[in-house]
Formats: C-alpha cells, structure tokens, sequence
C-alpha cells in the first residue's frame, strides 16, 4: 500500500505524524491508545524506526481526518487545515482526560 518499503519513507510519514502531533498537542501515547498501539509501538512509528502495517498507518492519518497517509506534511496542509475543526475537538477531549 505504500510506495516504498525503505526507511526514508518510514521517517517521513514518521514527521508527519510527529508534527500532527504537536499541531493537536497530543502525545504519542495518546494517539497510540486511540489506533490501538502501544506507547513504544508509537514511538518507533514516529522516529521512523519501523515501518507501521498499512492499517496502523490508516488508522493514524484517519484519526487526523485524512484519507491517506502524508509523507509530505507541508503539501498536505490544506488538507489538514480543513479537517481542524474536527479533528481539534477529539483532541481537545482526550487533552481534557490528562487532568482528570
């Protein structure tokens, strides 16, 4: 499902979900408890140090409101710009549980 199997295309799409992240000031074992991911899992994702299942990648870019994955995050902003709105209110609910 991906266009490549080498370890470039694994760290970009590992920066992108990195700057998704911080966009929604999430944490990696936030995003990991909601695609169903370990933390650690998480983090090897996102340092590019494995290459996730097409599902698992799915899953993440999904839950950001994209319907693919985004191996460049800049030519995606518009995309991720549209999906915001939406996409900050899951955020903002899964900030709200830390201090619960």
């Amino acid at each position: 499902m991906s266009p490549g199997s080498d370890d470039d295309y694994a760290k970009r799409l590992g920066e992108s979900i990195s700057r998704l992240l911080g966009l929604y000031l999430m944490t990696q074992a936030e995003l990991g408890r909601e695609v169903g991911t370990s933390p650690q899992t998480m983090t090897n994702i996102v340092r590019g140090q494995v290459e996730a299942r097409a599902r698992t990648y799915s899953a993440i870019f999904e839950f950001f409101g994209m319907d693919r994955f985004v191996d460049d995050f800049e030519a995606a902003l518009p995309e991720i710009l549209k999906s915001f709105p939406d996409v900050e209110k899951k955020a903002a609910a899964i900030r709200a549980k830390r201090s619960k």
